[in-house]
This record gives structure tokens, sequence and C-alpha cells, in this order.
């Protein structure tokens, strides 16, 4: 059965969130590395890792779907001034991913799509708890 032409759209902009964020924090990664941070470049590596996970459970989704998998709208990297900035642009890229996965919940539950209602949770789960703790670092209270 083929899914509703909404869940496609919110496949694909998730798609195309994530490989932004994979973006973001390479970009990031590499330049705490040139400023001698290393813990920190380790860091937005390993967030880059996890983000690109992120896309290939959405590619694999719309393969599933005969659907070919396309990011059209990657946006221009904002890499931050200094740690406390990244920190809060990544706080800012995480709430997008947030809202965008809440309102793809959202409407599953109202066409009673529990397959891509389990996808899109999971993926909030995890953003909810990367937006969390950038929200923490930019505000000067992370553990």
């Amino acid at each position: 059965m083929r899914p509703h032409p909404r869940i496609i759209g919110y496949l694909t902009r998730a798609l195309e969130h994530e490989l932004n964020a994979v973006q973001q924090y390479q970009t990031r990664a590499a330049l705490t590395e040139l400023w001698g941070l290393p813990d920190l470049a380790a860091h937005y590596r390993q967030e880059a890792i996890e983000e690109l996970a992120h896309a290939e459970r959405l590619t694999r989704q719309l393969l599933l779907l005969g659907v070919a998998p396309t990011a059209l709208a990657l946006t221009a990297v904002r890499p931050g001034r200094d740690p406390q900035e990244m920190a809060a642009l990544s706080a800012e890229m995480e709430r997008a991913a947030v809202h965008l996965y809440d309102d793809a919940c959202q409407f599953c539950q109202r066409i009673r799509d529990q397959e891509h209602w389990t996808l899109f949770q999971g993926l909030l789960n995890e953003e909810l708890a990367h937006f969390q703790q950038y929200q923490a670092a930019a505000t000067g209270n992370a553990p």
C-alpha cells in the first residue's frame, strides 16, 4: 500500500534536515579541530555520524516506498564563532528537527500509520535529547 503523500513529504524534508545537520556538524568538527579543541571536535564528529545514521534510515524508508531519495535544499553552513555560539546554533537546528518530527508523528497518528509513526517517534526522541543537550550548553548549564 502506498503511503499518504504527506508521509513522503515528511520523509523527504527529514532527509534534507539530516543531511544539513551532517554538513553543519562536520564543519564544526573541522573548525574546532583547527582551534585546538580536539574533544569538542570529536563530539561534533560523533554528532555527524549519528545524523548520517538518521539520513540512512530515512533513505532506506524512501527506497522501500519506491521513492528516489533527494535532498534539494541544503542550507548554507553556519559554523559559529565560538563554542557557545556553535551550541546555540546546534540547539536551533535540533529544535527544528524536533518540530518536524513532532508534526510528522501527529500526522501519522491522525491517519493511523503506525509504521511511520514509529520511525518518526524514534527520530523525535533522539533529536529531543540533542536539543536539550545543546540548549543547556548554549546557556552555560551543561553538565
